[in-house]
């Protein structure tokens, strides 16, 4: 490269985020500036993934289906894989590039190799900033968790890891199916998740942490003992790390709101938090009272969402109209026959009107919800950015459909996600209520279990909106391009499963520096927050490409 018309090495990396990944492998081979501009894009998010997690009948949660035998193609990626940790491990230089590592485990054969690899390249990424470990096989062993603690902790903002029901499986080389041969060591003791919190070294080693994302933690058929002792060791994890603790998504808040614990609800605990996820409220034997009482206490709470609401939930709420006076985002689910007693002018309404900075809004219901009685808080909320809304039953939507959403959608809108869609050949879908959205930059569609007639998609493409960039429809994502003289306005290949899949906010960046810069790829990422299952309904892997490609 003649260096007297080379480019300013900054203009190369704005020039490389834009590429497609395919295109920034090549760019390695360009000349020794452009492969270290590229490195550290190409580098900084690895997603590891074991097995045919495609395979899985939720490919998102990857439940444990086994496999009768595994794949050619699948067995060849494991190697690749190992191989890339191995190299981690065995290469500083490449080590210190990666910031965040996404494990999808889904091997239900062997496995060995697998953590042991892992384990030697956690204590190599000494710049690592986000662990999120998703799947069932291999395990979370907890030489895995300890590596973590003795590698990248130092540096770590973010973890997200699976809970087994009762303790972490200590990893014992050769006593599984796989190439090594080394004799075992004496069992260590099995070794409770909490404990790591509890260990001062790694608590020392975490300082920095502000997100915690505990996930597959089922209370179900779980003794009254063993749930008093999981809510204990929850309660100290979470004071571990308080000082530092600002994202926090656990199963409940039963740890926290039991009166009987020695020292009584660990509400200081949460105080600072900012983010606060309870995903699975179903089973929380808490009264209104107690939960409405916490509410108020989390002050600085910018982010709410319960799963699994009940009407106990929406009391507390009802109680406490000026309580989270700092929210922005709320996001909350229901099961239908929880939907149809909510009162929302009478509770929910309230409550809205009183947050003034609320901008993310995003309702849940599993299954289609039985009337739009919805729409009323859209009026406690005209200024409402970011929108998830279930409205009707599973019938053909008509011009009066699109009429009461022209009515009721806030006109600030830049994303909004529509549940329940239908739509009948013969009735035509009006414009109107997406021409006259000119801020809105993302339009995602999810249907019930049967199909849709009318592609709300296509009927986009013939005159998108000026300010439409990406639209979805179930699993299906697709950037959309401008029209441009005699070129018309076209789709982008879909996504790759796996990025919808193992999605992050990077994803949703497309290259563009000014989705880096402001909140549009965080607000995409949190609307799809815990929609798997919605996403997934009319899930077909046909059109996703191989399951082997790398997510953008």
């Amino acid at each position: 490269m003649n260096l007297q018309h080379a480019l300013p090495y900054e203009l190369w990396g704005l020039i490389v985020r834009k590429l497609p990944r395919s295109d920034q492998r090549t760019c390695l081979l360009v000349s020794r500036t452009v492969h270290g501009v590229v490195m550290p894009i190409l580098f900084s998010r690895i997603l590891v993934f074991f097995g045919s997690w495609e395979s899985a009948n939720d490919p998102v949660t990857l439940r444990y289906i086994a496999l009768q035998g595994a794949k050619p193609e699948v067995r060849r990626h494991n190697e690749n894989m190992m191989a890339l940790l191995r190299h981690i491990a065995r290469t500083p230089e490449f080590a210190s590039l990666v910031r965040e590592l996404t494990i999808a485990a889904y091997e239900p054969g062997e496995t060995d190799e697998m953590t042991r690899f892992l384990i030697e390249a956690l204590r190599e990424l000494r710049n690592l900033r986000v662990f999120r470990y998703y799947g069932a096989q291999p395990m979370l062993y907890a030489d895995v968790m300890r590596a973590l603690s003795e590698g990248p902790a130092p540096t770590l903002r973010e973890l997200r890891f699976p809970v087994p029901r009762n303790v972490i499986t200590p990893y014992q080389p050769g006593t599984r199916r796989g190439r090594s041969r080394v004799a075992p060591q004496p069992p260590t003791p099995p070794m409770s998740w909490e404990s790591y919190f509890d260990n001062m070294h790694m608590v020392n080693n975490l300082q920095i942490v502000d997100a915690i994302t505990l996930t597959g933690l089922n209370q179900r058929g779980v003794s009254s003992k063993t749930l008093e002792e999981n809510q204990s060791r929850s309660r100290r994890m979470v004071a571990a790390i308080t000082d530092t603790l600002r994202h926090l998504s656990v199963p409940d808040l039963g740890w926290c709101l039991r009166e009987s614990s020695p020292r009584g609800p660990a509400w200081a605990q949460l105080g600072g938090l900012y983010t606060l996820e309870l995903t699975d409220m179903s089973r929380q034997r808490q009264d209104a009272l107690s939960i409405s009482r916490l509410f108020q206490h989390c002050s600085q709470l910018r982010s709410l969402t319960v799963l699994g609401a009940r009407q106990r939930d929406i009391d507390a709420l009802g109680a406490a109209p000026t309580s989270l006076p700092r929210l922005e985002s709320l996001k909350l689910s229901f099961y239908p026959d929880h939907a149809g007693w909510v009162a929302w002018d009478t509770q929910v309404v309230p409550f809205l009107r009183e947050k003034k900075r609320l901008r993310r809004l995003d309702f849940i219901l599993f299954r289609n919800y039985i009337g739009a009685e919805v729409l009323q808080i859209l009026t406690a909320i005209p200024n409402v950015e970011i929108l998830g809304l279930p409205l009707f039953e599973p019938r053909s939507w008509n011009a009066d459909t699109f009429k009461t959403l022209d009515a009721h959608l806030p006109m600030n809108l830049s994303v909004l996600l529509l549940s329940g869609v239908v739509i009948d050949e013969t009735a035509a879908p009006p414009r109107k209520w997406v021409e006259l959205r000119q801020k809105l930059r993302y339009v995602h569609f999810l249907y019930p279990q049967c199909d849709s007639s009318v592609d709300l998609t296509e009927d986009l493409l013939k005159d998108p909106p000026e300010s439409l960039e990406l639209v979805g429809d179930a699993a299906r994502l697709r950037w959309l391009s401008r029209a441009d003289g005699a070129r018309p306005a076209e789709y982008s290949d879909t996504w790759p499963l796996s990025a919808v899949c193992f999605r992050s906010a990077a994803v949703f960046q497309n290259g563009d520096q000014r989705d880096a810069d402001d909140k549009f790829a965080d607000d995409c990422e949190w609307m799809l927050r815990h929609r798997d299952t919605a996403l997934f309904d009319v899930f077909n892997t046909n059109g996703f490409g191989t399951f082997l490609d790398d997510p953008r």
